[in-house]
This record gives structure tokens, C-alpha cells and sequence, in this order.
């Protein structure tokens, strides 16, 4: 059999050879199809009209193409073609029909595309991929999946915990044509970082300026981002120790970010006093000396 592929196209090319004395015009060449298996049901189905053949002369021999159809048209499997001669609506001769053998098939593989991928590398939420195949040719048959090296079939997949997800997946048709596995791999990360700092001054008074120093630690997607907020100011990025100045009691935020959008914000409050008490005396004499006792009073403010 010729074959061809179910989305190519074939042709047949014909030629007639007029072995008798007379001219011969007005002759057609046209086609039909049957499937193999189904060549005892129904009537050929037709698959373009009849294509003229030039005059011959006696003896004179003439050759042609005949058009082109598409498998897909007629799907997987054996077909006989049929070429036929046809004067007017006459069959002619059935001594000048011939029969081709062609054979549709499909080796081309179903594609499988995948949605519900995260937009950044990691996240912190859970994930439903969604599997879908097509196949233009046979249709697909089924399509299966190994998650963290465990096989599974379906179409959907349920990814709630944290951790990194390596999904293989492929899809196969009816024709037997499987396509080459596709790897996507998915990392869920649920835990905030943490933050730690060396202030340990707590609600005690701080002498003027007080220095902080933070660190961050994120142990699955990494920190992203480590920032600061002094007493509800602009967002700073820490980029070295945090230096607090000023009298009064000053609140700051140390906020931190992982890859997977997780945040952690730790609160620090700082108590400053920067300036010293005074002290007043009383009771002193009047002059710079006195016969009497004295009995001198401090009173300190601050």
C-alpha cells in the first residue's frame, strides 16, 4: 500500500493506453474510496469529480494526475481507491477501472499543555495543575503523570504541601503515539523567615544613639527582602546595623520577606535619654558665712 500520513495529503497518477482501431473522446476518470473492512456496506464515497481525459487517437496513450485528498479526511486505516472511466453517465469498459491501495496512519504524537504553574518560581500557597492533550490525529487514548516519582493518571493535580514538586507528564493516542515526557516542577514554601536582632535593652532607658543589629534566615525559598520602619517613617531597606537617635520612646518594625511571599515582622521598642538630670540646692545661707547650722535640700528633675 502507499502510505501516508493521516495530516499529508496523496495522489494517483493514472495512464490509459488506447489499444483499439478508433478514436476515442468524451472519456472521464474519476475516483471514489471505500475502507477496507467495509468494502461489502454501502456505496464508495466519492472523492472528486471526474477529470477529463484528452481525445485519443487509436493506438495513442495519454497519463494524468489525479488531484489530491487529504487522510484526515478519511481517518486512520486501509482504503481502496477506486479509478473508474466514465463516457458521459456511462461506466465505460470495466476492463479499464483499477483499484489503489492506500493506508492512512498516524505517527504524529498528542501535545499536552499545563496550567495553574505558579508566575514565580516559588510560592506559598497550594497549586491545582490542570493536564490538557490534543491530538489532530487519532485522538488522544490517555494521559498519565509521575509526581515525586509516584505514576498516576488523570488530568488534574493537587499540590498542597510544602516542598519542591518534580510533575512528569505525557499523553498518548490512539494510534499508539506517545510524546516525549515534560518535566514542570513546582516549589511551595508555607513557613515565614525569621528574624532575629541584639537589642536587649527591652523597657530599660537608653543612652543616646543605640545601635541594632538584624539578620534574617529563610531556610526553603531564601529571604527575598529585609527592611525597616523607624516610629511609622518610610520602608529601608537594612543594608547594615540600624542606628536609633533621640530622646523618647521610638517603635521600629524589622519586616522580612522570603521568595515564596512570606513575611515576618518583628517590634522593637527603644526608650532614649540623651540629656542629664539637674539638681537644685536649697537652704543655703545668705552670705558666705553663717554662725547657725545648714541644712542644705537636692531636689534632681529629669
Amino acid at each position: 500500500p502507499d502510505v501516508v500520513e493521516l495530516s499529508g495529503e496523496f495522489a494517483l497518477v493514472w495512464s490509459l493506453v488506447n489499444a483499439g482501431n478508433a478514436r476515442v473522446s468524451g472519456l472521464r476518470i474519476g475516483a471514489a474510496v471505500l475502507p477496507v473492512d467495509k468494502t461489502m456496506e454501502g456505496t464508495p464515497k466519492s472523492l472528486a469529480p471526474g477529470v477529463p481525459v484528452p481525445d485519443l487517437d487509436p493506438a495513442a496513450d495519454t497519463s494524468g494526475r489525479w488531484g489530491s485528498h487529504r487522510g484526515r479526511d478519511l481517518g486512520l486505516g486501509e482504503f481502496l481507491v477506486l479509478l473508474q472511466t466514465t463516457v458521459g453517465n456511462t461506466r465505460a469498459d470495466p476492463a479499464t477501472n483499477a483499484v489503489a491501495t492506500v493506508l492512512v496512519v498516524d505517527t504524529v504524537p498528542p501535545t499536552t499543555t499545563v496550567t495553574g504553574t505558579p508566575a514565580s518560581a516559588w510560592t506559598k500557597d497550594a497549586v491545582t495543575l490542570t493536564l490538557a492533550a490534543q491530538d489532530a490525529g487519532s485522538g488522544v487514548k490517555d494521559t498519565s503523570w509521575t509526581l515525586n516519582g509516584v505514576t498516576a493518571a488523570g488530568t488534574t493535580i493537587e499540590l498542597p504541601d510544602e516542598g519542591t514538586h518534580t510533575l512528569t507528564f505525557r499523553s498518548t493516542d490512539n494510534a499508539g503515539n506517545a510524546e516525549t515526557d515534560q518535566t514542570v516542577i513546582v516549589r511551595i514554601d508555607k513557613t515565614p523567615p525569621t528574624v532575629t536582632h541584639d537589642f536587649t535593652g527591652g523597657d530599660t532607658w537608653q543612652a543616646d544613639p543605640v545601635t541594632i543589629t538584624t539578620t534574617a534566615a529563610d531556610t526553603a525559598s531564601g529571604v527575598a527582602s529585609l527592611t525597616y520602619t523607624l516610629d511609622g517613617g518610610a520602608e529601608t531597606a537594612v543594608t547594615g546595623p540600624i542606628t536609633v537617635t533621640g530622646d523618647g520612646t521610638h517603635a521600629l518594625a524589622i519586616r522580612t520577606m522570603d521568595n515564596a511571599g512570606n513575611t515576618t515582622t518583628t517590634n522593637v521598642t527603644v526608650n532614649i535619654d540623651a540629656q542629664p538630670p539637674t539638681t537644685t540646692v536649697t537652704g543655703t545661707p545668705a552670705s558666705a558665712w553663717t554662725k547657725d547650722s545648714v541644712t542644705l535640700t537636692l531636689a534632681a528633675q529629669d
